[in-house]
């Protein structure tokens, strides 16, 4: 029975983890875009791309404006972490980045 209750919760586990954070790619080009989060009590920015990127981050109910090379500095492989997130706008350095969201 032990091992049915632990097989069960092993599963689930996922799928509650899934439930609970929401998650998206964009690549972020040398044209500044805004990703809004909708009040997002945490946001990891991770840098899968070459370049560095550039991100502004807003509160709730502050309209996004553009990001220049003059925002927080997100260099290739990096990731930070914000709480109280409403938007981010995000541009790269030069050429492309893949850059991922997860928020809750």
């Amino acid at each position: 029975m032990r091992k049915l209750i632990l097989l069960a919760l092993l599963l689930a586990g996922p799928m509650l983890w899934a439930s609970e954070y929401s998650n998206t790619t964009i690549t972020a080009t040398t044209t500044s875009q805004d990703l809004m989060l909708d009040n997002a009590s945490e946001v990891q920015i991770i840098n899968d791309g070459a370049v560095t990127v550039y991100v502004r981050v807003f509160d709730v109910g502050t309209p996004p404006s553009a990001a220049t090379s003059g925002n927080i500095p997100i260099k290739a492989g990096e990731a930070f972490k914000f709480a109280n997130v409403g938007a981010v706008a995000v541009i790269a350095d030069s050429s492309t980045a893949s850059i991922r969201f997860i928020w809750r």
